[in-house]
């Protein structure tokens, strides 16, 4: 860093990280393919209920950071079924569409057997990797829209009609430009390096409406800067505790425009409230709050309600880190073209949490392996896989993975897409060894140039798929770790550790996929078939012509 940055200085430094940013912001976009085989897919599901389904359905909309493009790590597919004459719970719709699915796997590509059920959806995986959520949703008309909020003021299952207003969700961030839209990729991305201990649900929407607020307060100036414009985003982050958002949409129903509520204007009094209320901010105790944030869809919902005061500290104490860092970018730190590493490394590191969270058990031994060839079949849909050869019933050891994966995902993709130039493999596996390289010493980290062998041995391996010049590459961590009490197999838990990239047709007719067991690079066939009453009847027919052709 120099002494002191001269005027000029200072703007070319202003410059190169504002096209550091920006670059950056871009590139967290999915590509093309991504989008179109999501789209192709949702669409024969969607058909496939249509066909089959006993419910009246309407249609269907993508929602989500899929539908709205602000994804930036593979999102999944919020896939929004509208219903006619819907009403919560949602059991029974969840149950009869997950029978019609498992009925048309082989057609739909379905991968078998790992549905999961929520209140509000159904979720269930591709063969190529994309993960959807299925949600089914009221069919809300704009003229009911009224009724609807007085009904949702007094409704016990108001949040179930979220889903319903996919459409206005979408409209709302189609209204935004592509300066906030790359702003918005850039905070979502941020928040997925933060390791925060706890849930934090509507955490990319929450993102989103924050950098909505920044990009329009940077208008401000004559000149927009998205570095300015995320320090703002993490202003806005270190003031939650007493930040209060809402939006208002324009008077014409078939205008898609909404405007921001100045803060003075949200107070709890009379006045506001005859204003705000429904419409705005649906229920007159959301005004009386210290902090909220309200969906400019749904009125009745605030991103803020459910967010502990333990999870608001960490996001302010990481904010002024990540600003900090910001900082050494624009003072002339020079980080040879890894400016974009050092503000996204993730926030705790590995020895801090290892050293502060006592509901964490990281492993003790990790070995980081490269595959540098172009020849494993994995789709470049898959945002990881987490191939299991034993799994720990312990939450300590599956918290672990699921920081290891989180922070190998975004080291991964801060290192392709943000390092300047043409990035190499050896830099991917430099900036993954740092990442683990930094963990306490009680950790033995071992660096292997290929898969071999020795992965078999490790009881958990994390593996992340990327792309340099249109060849696909792996990058993976295996894991062991060193308990007193024996681990347990889980055989009942095989499709985990699978990537799935190919399916087949067994002899009995049924739908089944290959396997591949990415540190041996072994593939298998898993058929579920003898589960189903096609196997049996396979099994009679084989046997009757065994019989029908023996000798007399």
């Amino acid at each position: 860093m120099t002494e002191k940055m001269s005027q000029t200085e200072k703007h070319h430094q202003q410059n190169y990280t504002d096209d550091l940013f920006m670059n950056f912001g871009e590139k967290r976009l999915c590509d093309q393919k991504y989008y179109e085989d999501g789209k192709k897919l949702a669409f024969m599901v969607f058909n496939t209920l249509l066909t089959y389904s006993k419910c009246s359905l309407d249609n269907f909309d993508i929602g989500g950071s899929f539908g709205k493009k602000t994804d930036v790590i593979h999102p999944d597919l919020d896939l929004v079924v509208l219903v006619n004459n819907c009403e919560p719970p949602l059991d029974d719709i969840l149950n009869h569409f997950q029978n019609i699915l498992q009925e048309n796997e082989r057609t739909l590509q379905i991968i078998p057997n790992r549905y999961k059920q929520t209140e509000l959806s159904l979720n269930f995986s591709f063969t190529n990797g994309i993960t959807v959520d299925l949600i089914p949703a009221a069919k809300i008309e704009p003229h009911e829209t009224k009724r609807v909020f007085k009904e949702m003021k007094h409704h016990k299952y108001a949040y179930f009609y979220n889903p319903s207003f996919v459409k206005d969700q979408i409209a709302f961030m189609d209204s935004q430009d592509a300066f906030t839209h790359t702003l918005i990729r850039l905070s979502k991305f941020w928040l997925k390096s933060l390791y925060l201990g706890e849930s934090f649900s509507g955490g990319s929407a929450m993102m989103e409406l924050i950098g909505v607020v920044a990009a329009q307060r940077e208008r401000e100036n004559k000149i927009l800067s998205i570095t300015r414009a995320f320090l703002k985003v993490l202003d806005i982050v270190k003031n939650l505790k007493s930040t209060k958002i809402a939006f208002k949409r324009l008077s014409n129903e078939n205008l898609k425009k909404w405007s921001i509520i100045f803060p003075d204007k949200l107070s709890n009094n009379s006045k506001n409230i005859r204003e705000l209320v429904p419409h705005v901010v649906g229920k007159p105790d959301i005004l009386s709050r210290k902090c909220f944030m309200v969906d400019p869809a749904n009125p009745f919902k605030d991103y803020l309600e459910d967010k502990t005061s333990s999870v608001l500290e960490r996001l302010i104490g990481f904010a002024g880190i990540t600003q900090h860092r910001i900082q050494m970018v624009l003072d002339g730190f020079r980080t040879f073209g890894k400016d974009i590493l050092t503000v996204f490394e993730p926030i705790p590191g590995i020895e801090a949490i290892a050293e502060t969270d006592n509901t964490v058990s990281f492993p003790k031994n990790i070995l980081l392996a490269l595959n540098d060839d172009d020849e494993f079949p994995v789709s470049v849909h898959i945002k990881a896989i987490v191939w299991k050869k034993r799994i720990y019933k312990n939450p300590k050891a599956v918290r672990a993975i699921d920081i290891l994966k989180k922070n190998l995902l975004t080291v991964v993709h801060s290192t392709v897409k943000g390092v300047t130039g043409n990035v190499s493999s050896i830099e991917v596996k430099s900036a993954v060894f740092q990442l683990v390289g930094s963990s306490p010493d009680r950790i033995n980290v071992k660096l292997e140039k290929s898969p071999n062998e020795q992965c078999w041995n490790y009881d958990v391996t994390i593996l992340v798929p990327y792309v340099v010049k249109g060849a696909t590459h792996t990058v993976g961590l295996s894991m062991t770790w060193d308990f007193d009490f024996p681990a347990v197999e889980d055989d009942d838990d095989e499709e985990s550790n699978c990537c799935c990239t190919c399916t087949y047709t067994s002899l009995c007719g049924c739908f089944c996929y290959y396997c591949c067991l990415w540190p041996l690079r072994k593939c298998y066939k898993s058929c579920t078939c003898f589960k189903s009453k096609k196997f049996i009847y396979f099994i009679v027919f084989v046997l009757w012509l065994i019989l029908y052709n023996a000798p007399k």
